[in-house]
């Protein structure tokens, strides 16, 4: 005897329209999440960058001041001997000089120097950060550094102490 199978025996496999539809809600919302946050890592790698090449240059500069010997030509970085393009951007000035405080019987000259790196600058790479950051040989001459950046760069971005001045 032949048993019959119909088709209440017979179940389909595969998934519904509505779990497929889910399923794609549940990427978008940790696709809504994820992006940003890798756009903040990514931001802040391109300005861990800018801080590494800087910090490349702190020690030259601080030599040059307190050895009281000639700087070299402020631009060509090859005198300097120090790394000028980074994957980002590149350092774009250093600067040793003399800077002034106070007025009248109060001022005081002493020597300074400055290093900034500019992203974007010298390359084909597409950096998420833009603007500039500028390390500065302390006024006072403690022999401490400032750091500041333009004020397009977001507070998310930077990942030190340094200043961000406030968009107009």
């Amino acid at each position: 005897m032949k048993k019959q199978v119909g088709r209440a025996n017979r179940r389909q496999g595969g998934f519904t329209l509505i779990e497929l539809m889910i399923v794609v809600a549940i990427i978008g919302i940790l696709a809504a999440i994820a992006i940003p946050r890798y756009q903040d890592y990514v931001a802040r790698s391109q300005f861990a960058e800018a801080h590494s090449l800087l910090g490349g240059v702190k020690p030259v500069i601080a030599e040059v001041i307190q050895s009281g010997r000639n700087a070299p030509d402020d631009n060509d970085f090859s005198q300097w001997g120090v790394q000028e393009q980074g994957e980002y951007g590149a350092l774009t000035a250093i600067s040793v000089g003399e800077s002034t405080t106070g007025s009248g019987e109060d001022e005081v000259t002493y020597p300074s120097g400055s290093a900034t790196y500019t992203f974007g600058s010298g390359t084909d790479v597409e950096s998420v950060v833009s603007g500039t950051v500028t390390y500065t040989y302390n006024a006072d001459g403690n022999g401490l550094w400032d750091c500041q950046t333009s004020s397009d760069i977001s507070p998310e971005s930077a990942v030190t102490n340094c200043e961000i001045p406030s968009s107009p």
